[in-house]
C-alpha cells in the first residue's frame, strides 16, 4: 500500500480546510451547510435584543435542509425530523429556526423554478414564525407576500 498521498494527524487540517472552502463554493446553499461556525459568529456580533431570547433547551446546532429527513415508525406513518444531531447543545431555539429558514431560503433561491419573490416568502414565513413564538405579533412581510399573489 502506498502513502504518496498520505498527510500526517498534524497537518490534516489545512487540507481538510481547503476542501470544506471548496465544497462551499459550489452554491449558496452549500455555503450556508458548510459555515455553522461563521453563522454562530454572525449571531455572537448581533445586539442580544435583535433575536427573540426562547428558553434554554436542546437544539440541533446544526439545523439546515440537508439535516432534515423522513423518519418512519413501525406502523409506516412519516414524519419530517432532524437526522443529525451530532453538534446539539442547550442554547436558544430561535438559532435553529433562523438557520433553518436561511437554508430553505437559500435552497429555494438554488433552484431554478422557483422565483426570488417564493423563495422571500420561504424566509418571511420563517420569520413570522419566529415573531409569533417569540410573542410578537408577526412579520409585515407575510401580509405584503399575500397582495402581491
Amino acid at each position: 500500500m502506498s502513502d504518496k498521498h498520505a498527510v500526517r494527524p498534524d497537518e490534516r487540517a489545512a487540507p481538510l480546510a481547503a476542501e470544506q472552502n471548496r465544497k462551499m463554493a459550489a452554491s449558496a446553499q452549500a455555503y450556508v451547510r458548510g459555515s455553522t461556525k461563521r453563522f454562530y459568529d454572525w449571531l455572537e456580533d448581533l445586539k442580544r435584543t435583535s433575536l427573540p431570547d426562547g428558553p434554554p433547551s436542546w437544539i440541533c446546532g446544526d439545523c439546515h435542509v440537508g439535516n432534515l429527513g423522513p423518519v418512519a415508525s413501525a406502523a409506516g406513518s412519516l414524519a419530517i425530523q432532524i437526522r443529525d444531531l451530532d453538534q446539539t447543545v442547550i442554547g436558544n431555539p430561535a438559532h435553529d429556526l433562523i438557520r433553518l429558514g436561511l437554508s430553505l431560503a437559500m435552497a429555494a433561491r438554488s433552484s431554478c423554478s422557483i422565483s426570488f419573490i417564493h423563495s422571500s416568502l420561504v424566509w418571511c414565513c420563517t420569520m413570522n414564525s419566529i415573531s409569533l413564538w417569540s410573542g410578537d405579533s408577526g412579520c409585515c412581510a407575510v401580509s405584503t407576500w399575500s397582495r402581491w399573489r
